[in-house]
């Protein structure tokens, strides 16, 4: 899984934010070029994670849990999803772990210290 804000146009106040997945298990150029959209956030500002995830989150566990029913062939597999990764710069995984931004007051997501700010004259 990947996400990650696009301002649609260089003027533009409006900004995207799609979640993309992929399959892992498919050789890397095939795996490229069928990279899934599952979800995309459009508006004046950063998404509401609270709104934006809820739906995805939940059919990602029943993936996990219920698995998936497919046929090739003429015959019936039944395969279990998961996500071992979501992929995203240091601004969307701040976001997305609903922490305080990375260089923000207790911004270490490990060790919750908070940080200390340094005037430097060159």
């Amino acid at each position: 899984m990947n996400t990650d804000g696009v301002s649609i146009f260089n003027s533009s106040t409006f900004s995207i934010w799609p979640i993309f997945i992929s399959i892992n298990e498919l050789d890397y150029k095939l795996r490229r070029n069928n990279t899934i959209l599952t979800a995309l956030w459009f508006g004046y500002k950063k998404p509401n994670f609270h709104t934006y995830l809820p739906g995805f989150i939940e059919q990602c566990n029943s993936l996990i849990s219920n698995g998936i029913e497919w046929t090739f062939q003429g015959q019936t597999f039944y395969s279990k999803v998961k996500f071992p990764i979501m992929a995203a710069d240091s601004g969307a995984r701040c976001l997305l772990q609903g922490l305080t931004q990375f260089n923000g007051e207790c911004g270490c997501p490990w060790c919750y210290a908070p940080g200390e700010h340094f005037e430097v004259s060159i």
